[in-house]
């Protein structure tokens, strides 16, 4: 679970003998209530860790893990463009799925919500994967001392003062 990493602050680490567990930034309220943790519990942690990450701030404040806790459990969570992150309506809605106080309702899989986050933040998953299969070439061609010409397809030894050392 996404929730087991150690923090420096008590808001970042909590953890009790047969008790809640993990990283309560990042807790579900079926977590933060001690109740069974599914794959949609890992679910409400990518879209807290994706808010962190593309905000610069954690989602949730507080003045102790107890007022964490009740936050997370109590109150319902808002839109990012509501709370001071505008990237635009469909983030707000992938959050709002992924951060949905009913685990039924979040994403099914953990692969429809990244593919998901990919389109609500514009970003081309084919186009991303081309420039990752082009870029694995490019290194393995390099480790091997060639290079593609211009038209990519041509292979060229490199002179072996250009070759990468190990």
């Amino acid at each position: 679970d996404f929730g087991l990493v150690k923090g420096t602050s008590d808001l970042e680490s909590f953890t009790i003998t047969g008790q809640v567990m993990g990283s309560p930034l990042f807790m579900a309220p079926e977590q933060a209530k001690g109740e069974t943790i599914t794959p949609a519990t890992d679910r409400w942690a990518i879209g807290m860790i994706a808010f962190q990450l593309l905000n610069g701030r954690p989602y949730w404040t507080a003045n102790n893990v107890s007022h964490l806790l009740a936050r997370i459990v109590y109150e319902k969570v808002a839109p990012p463009s509501a709370v001071g992150c505008d990237l635009g309506s469909a983030f707000d809605a992938w959050f709002l799925r992924s951060c949905s106080p009913d685990p039924a309702r979040r994403w099914a899989t953990t692969a429809a919500q990244v593919e998901a986050l990919g389109q609500a933040l514009g970003v081309d998953a084919a186009a991303r994967a081309q420039a990752a299969r082009s870029s694995f070439v490019q290194h393995a061609l390099s480790a091997a001392g060639a290079f593609a010409g211009d038209d990519g397809l041509t292979l060229r030894a490199m002179a072996p003062d250009a070759r990468p050392r190990r």
